[in-house]
């Protein structure tokens, strides 16, 4: 983590990855989840900062 300002950080993930001949396929899956969370976690800071607090856990169920 690294300060910017008095507001504001930069956080930044480092992975490697090491998965032979598929490490091609790792790597994009890896991409995208972590554009994904990176997306969740921005979500998530724009609420905080607007004041609307933490939402709600989603109980999750799949069909039996």
């Amino acid at each position: 983590m690294e300060p910017l300002g008095p507001d504001q950080c930069r956080y930044t993930d480092r992975v490697e990855i090491e998965a032979g001949p598929l490490t091609p396929l790792i790597w994009a899956y890896a991409g995208l989840f972590y554009r994904y969370r990176q997306w969740r976690w921005q979500r998530l800071a724009r609420r905080l900062a607007a004041g609307q607090g933490v939402p709600p856990l989603r109980r999750v169920t799949h069909p039996r």
